[in-house]
């Protein structure tokens, strides 16, 4: 029990310190992956947004697939509120097949897929994302609040309908 106390301890100071902006957050990954092949939200800006490289996809119906990993030692805390993805997008080149903007979902397995109709042009499509997540062994947890952008074609030449997207977490340095 006094675990668990500790682990709800920790969590609120992390939520508070990422909400205060603390210079301790992390920095992005050297490198990001992409692969070729109308409710509000409660997301909250954490930290600067994550800017994948441009992709191209067909136009027509199609996928988004979003995958949020975690480095070996942790996972997302399934005693949390559920991974969130606000999506915002161009309404007349990306539609998204969802009742609501926000997709909200307990102990997701990645990728989260979401249907979309793509219409020739250009475009950013951003994620606003919030993931809770902790160490394996449950003594450090903390949230990923941020702003996931994709700049995308979209071409009737294109040859792929699904536009991949996989951001990997880097969690805060324990001192």
């Amino acid at each position: 029990m006094k675990l668990k106390w500790t682990a709800i301890t920790v969590w609120l100071l992390a939520l508070l310190v990422s909400a205060c902006g603390n210079a301790a957050t992390p920095t992005p990954p050297p490198t990001n992956t992409t692969t070729a092949s109308s409710a509000e939200s409660n997301f909250r800006p954490g930290k600067e947004a994550w800017v994948f490289e441009p992709q191209t996809v067909a136009a027509g119906e199609g996928w988004i697939k979003l995958s949020v990993d975690f480095p070996e030692g942790w996972h997302i805390n399934t005693d949390a509120p559920p991974f969130e993805a606000h999506w915002v997008v161009d309404d007349k080149v990306v539609k998204i097949g969802l009742d609501k903007q926000t997709t909200k979902v307990a102990n997701p397995i990645f990728p989260v897929s979401v249907p979309a109709t793509f219409s020739d042009g250009k475009t950013e499509l951003t994620i606003q994302v919030q993931a809770f997540y902790c160490n394996d062994d449950q003594t450090l947890c903390t949230v990923e609040r941020r702003a996931l952008v994709a700049p995308l074609t979209v071409s009737a030449d294109a040859q792929n309908d699904e536009l991949s997207l996989a951001y990997l977490i880097v969690p805060p340095e324990i001192p």
